[in-house]
């Protein structure tokens, strides 16, 4: 799922024009409300099913996904997004998992490109868009910089 290579800056990235600029955020916020959806569903409503909300310790064990982060570069149909979601408790330390998400001008829909989860007791997980580019994200996990290629 994850790619980390180096990459060639020094071709030229693809401009949209502004109409295709505006298909395309539109067609980027039609796929994050998708993607959203999906979260919700498939984990969400099962999550409580599984196991109660509430351990016996008090704490909260699920909470539904939410956008953590969004970066936009439709001038070159690129857009990306972190979604985050708690996804368990163990005594009084939360887990949470983080994927990174990119969609791109001409896809049908976005695609997980990072995965990312641990205890805060770890030092947590966490995924942090820092670049976008045509050809290339660029994001800080707990494990460092890392360049995933598109």
């Amino acid at each position: 799922m994850t790619t980390v290579q180096e990459f060639n800056t020094s071709t030229t990235n693809r401009t949209l024009s502004i109409e295709e600029q505006a298909t395309f955020i539109a067609q980027a916020e039609q796929d994050i409300a998708r993607t959203m959806k999906k979260l919700n569903q498939y984990f969400w409503e099962r999550k409580p099913k599984m196991e109660n909300l509430r351990s016996t310790t008090r704490h909260i064990s699920y909470r539904p996904p939410s956008i953590k982060q969004r970066v936009s570069r439709p001038e070159i149909g690129v857009f990306a997004y972190v979604t985050e979601e708690q996804i368990n408790h163990w005594k009084s330390v939360p887990q949470f998992q983080y994927y990174l998400y990119v969609f791109s001008a001409g896809s049908d829909t976005a695609e997980a490109k990072v995965v990312d989860q641990g205890y805060d007791l770890e030092g947590d997980a966490t995924i942090t868009i820092t670049e976008i580019e045509q050809r290339h994200v660029v994001i800080n996990t707990k494990s460092g910089k890392m360049t995933i290629l598109l």
